[in-house]
């Protein structure tokens, strides 16, 4: 099996997988027998900064509630970092969905959960 990677615009790449032969090629990209030097993972840039919008709007109306602790806080920070992460990872969202997915969060927040995790595809 040979590693393939997506290349796609701005020299940046994005999935990769080992295949037997050259997969068909996306709409978003051309997939490659092995990594070309000087490429960058891709940045869904949109989806990040859609997150980060929709979060702040979403977080002031906790603010001061006796369930919205110091670890509520770190956790919140913790997860908002990974998602991001993941995002630059895979930029079909699955990791950044499935890490929303599992955060334990208290359910006065649940409503807000659901509205982050309708931005992913």
């Amino acid at each position: 099996m040979n590693k393939y990677y997506l290349l796609r615009d701005e020299n940046t790449y994005s999935d990769s997988g080992d295949y037997l032969q050259k997969p068909e090629n996306r709409d978003d990209g051309v997939w490659v027998e092995g990594l070309p030097e000087g490429l960058t993972a891709y940045i869904e840039k949109n989806m990040n900064e859609k997150l980060e919008a929709e979060f702040l709007k979403l977080l002031p109306k906790h603010m001061e509630k006796a369930y919205l602790t110091n670890n509520v806080i770190y956790l919140i920070i913790q997860a908002k970092v990974s998602i991001i992460n993941a995002n630059q990872i895979d930029s079909s969202g699955f990791l950044g969905k499935s890490i929303l997915e599992s955060l334990v969060l208290p359910a006065e927040m649940d409503t807000d959960r659901q509205i982050l995790m309708g931005l992913f595809p």
